[in-house]
């Protein structure tokens, strides 16, 4: 919560020093992410010789991101959420800060996991409906560990949220859903990802819902209150 008078706000803003503090996002578990990095790396390596068909290729590289993503939301921990210290940036940039951290991971260990599975034959076909992919589910998962965060008023909200995305993605692969979106190539490949696509859509809708910061009154509110006496 950003607590700070404007004249107060002003100074701190005046030191770059203080700011970028401010700004830098303090990781709530960055363990998991370790953890789920030399997961994917144990992965790649144990099914390194059979990686000799397309479709092993992409679901390496598939699994490889769903263990990056559930380490990744654990980064959304934040202990310090509630408290009532001075800050100079809102709640909210401190999330999205977080965000960007958890993006770039993400988009990183997308990259090496395909350039290194490549070694082993080509991904052209399906790269770029596997990049819409990774970006479904790891939006997905951050907006359900938000989503815990906010509804649920929890500070740790990272167990949570991953275990609800992988509820998510065991339901597509033992469900068999109407609309499947985890196909192999195929006649279904071209309608999965446009399930993606929309999906895409309507996580990062959610995610600039949910990260509004709870000081902030909303226009619904301000018409609400604007004829109550002062009390």
């Amino acid at each position: 919560m950003n607590v700070l008078a404007p004249p107060q706000r002003r100074a701190a803003a005046s030191s770059p020093w203080r700011l970028l503090v401010a700004l830098t996002p303090r990781l709530g578990h960055p363990w998991p992410v370790v953890g789920s990095l030399g997961a994917a790396v144990l992965l790649v390596a144990v099914r390194w010789d059979g990686l000799g068909s397309l479709v092993a290729r992409l679901n390496v590289v598939r699994t490889c991101c769903v263990l990056l993503v559930l380490g990744v939301v654990f980064l959304f921990d934040d202990v310090s959420r509630g408290s009532t210290a001075a800050s100079v940036v809102t709640l909210r940039r401190r999330t999205g800060a977080r965000l960007v951290v958890a993006a770039t991971l993400v988009a990183v260990g997308f990259a090496a996991a395909s350039a290194v599975v490549a070694m082993q034959g080509t991904l052209g076909p399906v790269l770029l409906g596997l990049a819409l992919e990774v970006a479904g589910y790891a939006s997905l998962g951050a907006l359900l560990t938000l989503g815990v965060q906010r509804r649920a008023d929890v500070d740790e909200p990272g167990t949570a949220g991953g275990l609800l995305l992988l509820a998510f993605l065991a339901g597509q692969l033992v469900l068999t859903p109407r609309w499947p979106m985890l196909v192999g190539p195929g006649p279904q490949w071209p309608a999965a990802h446009i399930r993606w696509a929309a999906l895409l859509l309507v996580t990062l809708g959610g995610l600039a819902w949910v990260t509004r910061d709870p000081a902030r009154r909303t226009a619904r509110a301000w018409v609400a209150g604007a004829g109550r006496p002062v009390s």
